[in-house]
């Protein structure tokens, strides 16, 4: 018999950490997983087989998946860290972005940082969705940011969370240290 968020163990079955976020039951939608470090573009199913990009993982997702996205790789002498160079738009309702981190700073989260531009980083058109350890650079960008584009009829952005992310040089921001 099936018992969601249980998991057969030495002892019967048991929760295992690994089934939570921040505490809560983590639901049961299928993993994808980016990593931007990847020469080429895989299936997603695994660190192995990651997608290279968070659009390309976006839309393969169904509502209620989770995107497991990793930091990129920076040297010894960066002085910015590697990033995403890319605009996304979720419209996957309840789709949970989880950055794999070392820390809630600059260098230690997964970075979108696209550059020239006038486009939000990230917009959201979908409703439940969940935001967590992602670093958004605005450098460059006159749109900068986080949209959550909701005109209650078309598009949705309702029951939004985000949490531990890391904000540098986005629209509205005068501080280039993520103080506001």
């Amino acid at each position: 018999r099936y018992y969601p968020g249980f998991r057969q163990g030495k002892r019967g079955l048991s929760w295992y950490p690994d089934d939570f976020v921040n505490g809560l039951p983590l639901e049961t939608g299928r993993i994808w997983y980016v990593d931007g470090d990847k020469s080429a573009s895989r299936a997603g199913a695994s660190w192995s087989d990651a997608f290279k990009t968070m659009v390309e993982a976006e839309a393969a997702a169904s509502a209620g998946d989770v995107m497991k996205v990793a930091a990129r790789t920076m040297a010894a002498t960066d002085t910015d860290p590697g990033s995403y160079t890319e605009n996304l738009t979720i419209n996957t309702p309840s789709l949970s972005i989880i950055g794999v981190s070392r820390g809630r700073t600059q260098g230690g989260l997964p970075q979108l940082k696209k550059g020239s531009g006038s486009t939000e980083h990230l917009i959201i058109r979908a409703p439940g969705c969940k935001i967590t350890n992602i670093g958004i650079n605005g450098a460059s960008n006159t749109g900068g940011g986080i949209l959550l584009d909701d005109d209650g009829s078309t598009k949705t952005a309702f029951g939004v969370t985000i949490e531990n992310c890391h904000f540098k040089n986005c629209v509205g921001t005068t501080a280039t240290n993520a103080a506001t």
